[in-house]
This record gives structure tokens, C-alpha cells and sequence, in this order.
């Protein structure tokens, strides 16, 4: 038997739940079910995106710039992604910052509040 990628096995998933369904409403409700779990594994919304890390993997640039996993590994790999990729060993990440620019994204600063340091000049506790 030939190993499934991630895709085959949803549309495998699929084709066995519409297989058990019992009747017309069962299988429309089997075809809903996959089309809001297809839309949600696309795209990444503006929450999402603020709320990710400094260094993310290029799957997870690959569903923010909804680019396609071989797609994306292929550009990365030409050199041509559309933000600076990091390669780290056999992985490749990708700066969260470039994303976020190229998609017209900032993150706030995180604003400092000292009430009692007044006079602590580097804000580090000892």
C-alpha cells in the first residue's frame, strides 16, 4: 500500500463517510462537513496572524500567503518565496515580521508601564 499525503487521506475520509451515509440529507450534511473543514484549513485570519510567534515553519507562511505546501517548498527552495527564508538544517522558517509587512500587518509595540521603578534604570528585578 502507498502512503497517503494529507490531502488524499481528507478526500479518502471523505469517499468512506459518504459511503456510510445512510440517504440523500446524511450525505449533503458528510459534503458540508468537508467544505467548512476545507475552508478552514485555508488561510489565516488577521488575529491569527498578529498572534503568531517571531519565527514560524513555512507551512504555516504557506497558509497565510494561502500558497499551496509544494508550491511554497519549491519557491523556498528557488529562492524566490515572497519574504527572506531562514533555512535551519532540513527546516525552513520563516521571520513573522516579513510576513506581516508583506501582507500590511503591523503588530502594536507593547507599551512599558513603570509606576514604582522610577529609579531603575534597566527594569530588570534582583
Amino acid at each position: 500500500m502507498t502512503a497517503l499525503y494529507g490531502h488524499q487521506k481528507c478526500i479518502r475520509n471523505i469517499v468512506v463517510d459518504l459511503h456510510r451515509a445512510q440517504g440523500a440529507r446524511n450525505r449533503q450534511e458528510v459534503i458540508v462537513k468537508a467544505l467548512k473543514a476545507a475552508r478552514e484549513v485555508r488561510g489565516l485570519t488577521g488575529e491569527e496572524l498578529l498572534g503568531l510567534p517571531a519565527v514560524i515553519d513555512l507551512d504555516t507562511a504557506n497558509r497565510a500567503l494561502m500558497i499551496g505546501r509544494s508550491t511554497g517548498y519549491g519557491l523556498a527552495r528557488q529562492g524566490d518565496y515572497p519574504v527572506r527564508v531562514l533555512r535551519l538544517g532540513n527546516a525552513y522558517r520563516v521571520v513573522t515580521a516579513d510576513l506581516l509587512k508583506l501582507l500590511g500587518l503591523e503588530r502594536q509595540p507593547a507599551v512599558a508601564s513603570r509606576t514604582d521603578d522610577v529609579g531603575s534604570e534597566h527594569g530588570l528585578c534582583a
